[in-house]
C-alpha cells in the first residue's frame, strides 16, 4: 500500500522563490552617467577624489525590487542637478564592508556625506520630487541647483 505524501503549500512556495529569485540579480541597474559607481576597494578613494562639501550615497542591490523603484529618481536627480551633487551608487553585493562602516542595513537607502561625515540617511524608495525635497530642505535648493 502506498502511502500519500503532502507537501504543504508554503514549502512550494519558498522552492519557487528560492528557484527564481537569482534570476533577478541579473537585472542590470542602468545609472545615468554623472552617477560614479564605488565597491569596498574603491569608495574611500572616489570619496576623497570628489572633494566636495555634500555628496549623494544611494546603496542598493540589483535583486531588489524598492531599489528597481528608486533607481530612476537618483537618475532624475543627477542630471537635474549637472553635478551639483555628486552621486556616488554602491552596489550591496560589491561593498559589504562599506555598507557596515555606515550602518546600512536597509535598501535602497540614500546617505547624504557633509564633507565626507555622515549628515543624514533616508532607508526607502522616494519619487523624484520627494527626493529633491529631502535633499533641499538639507543643504538648500542653491546648493543643488546653482
Amino acid at each position: 500500500m502506498k502511502k500519500e505524501v503532502r507537501i504543504p503549500l508554503i514549502v512550494i512556495a519558498a522552492f519557487t522563490l528560492v528557484r527564481i529569485g537569482p534570476s533577478f540579480s541579473s537585472n542590470p541597474v542602468d545609472f545615468h552617467s554623472g552617477i560614479l559607481s564605488a565597491d569596498d576597494a574603491s569608495f574611500e578613494s572616489e570619496l576623497a577624489a570628489l572633494d566636495r562639501e555634500w555628496i549623494l550615497v544611494y546603496f542598493h542591490a540589483p535583486w531588489c525590487a524598492p531599489c528597481r523603484r528608486m533607481t530612476p529618481s537618483v537618475n532624475d536627480l543627477a542630471a537635474n542637478t549637472n553635478g551639483a551633487l555628486p552621486v556616488i551608487s554602491v552596489n550591496l553585493d560589491e561593498a559589504p564592508r562599506t555598507a557596515a562602516t555606515y550602518g546600512v542595513n536597509a535598501t535602497p537607502t540614500i546617505l547624504l556625506l557633509r564633507h565626507g561625515f555622515l549628515f543624514d540617511r533616508y532607508a526607502g524608495p522616494l519619487p523624484t520630487p520627494v527626493l529633491e525635497n529631502w535633499i533641499e530642505s538639507r543643504i538648500g535648493k542653491d546648493t543643488i541647483h546653482p
